[in-house]
C-alpha cells in the first residue's frame, strides 16, 4: 500500500475475477497493517478518534482534525498565559524563564511573538515593584 489508494478496490457482487479478489485482499491486508501501526503509535486518549474509521485515510484525517483543533486551543491558551503572566514572588530569572518557555511553546506550533509584544508582556507582568 503506497498511499494512493485511499479506498478499497471495487469488488463486484458476482463473478469477481481472481485479479479483483487479489487486489481487494491485498488492499485489506495493507489497510490492516496501517491501522495497526496507527493504533500502536497513538496515545490511549487518541484511540477514540480513530477506532471507528473504516480506512486508514479516514483515521488519518480524524487525527489531523484533532490536532488542528488542539493546536488552535493550545495557541489561545498559551497566548492567554503569556498576556496574564505576573512576576509576583518569582525571581527575575524565574519570571523570564517562564515567559521564554511560553514563547518557545508558541514557536513550536508556528506562532511567533513580536519583540515589542514580548517587551510589553514582560513590563506589564512586573507589577508596581
Amino acid at each position: 500500500m503506497e498511499g494512493e489508494n485511499e479506498n478499497p478496490p471495487k469488488l463486484p457482487e458476482e463473478n469477481a475475477t481472481a485479479v479483483q479478489i487479489k487486489a481487494f485482499k491485498d488492499w485489506n491486508q495493507g489497510a490492516r497493517k496501517v491501522m495497526y501501526w496507527l493504533f500502536v503509535s497513538v496515545t490511549n486518549t487518541m484511540i477514540g478518534h480513530i477506532q471507528d474509521a473504516h480506512t486508514p485515510a479516514e483515521a488519518w484525517q480524524n487525527l489531523v482534525q484533532m490536532f488542528q483543533t488542539n493546536t488552535k486551543a493550545r495557541k489561545l491558551q498559551l497566548k492567554q498565559e503569556l498576556h496574564t503572566m505576573e512576576k509576583k514572588n518569582m525571581s527575575i530569572n524565574e519570571y523570564s524563564l517562564k515567559i521564554k518557555g511560553i514563547v518557545e511553546s508558541l514557536a513550536s506550533i508556528n506562532v511567533s511573538v513580536d519583540d515589542d509584544d514580548l517587551v510589553n508582556v514582560c513590563l506589564n507582568g512586573l507589577g508596581k515593584e
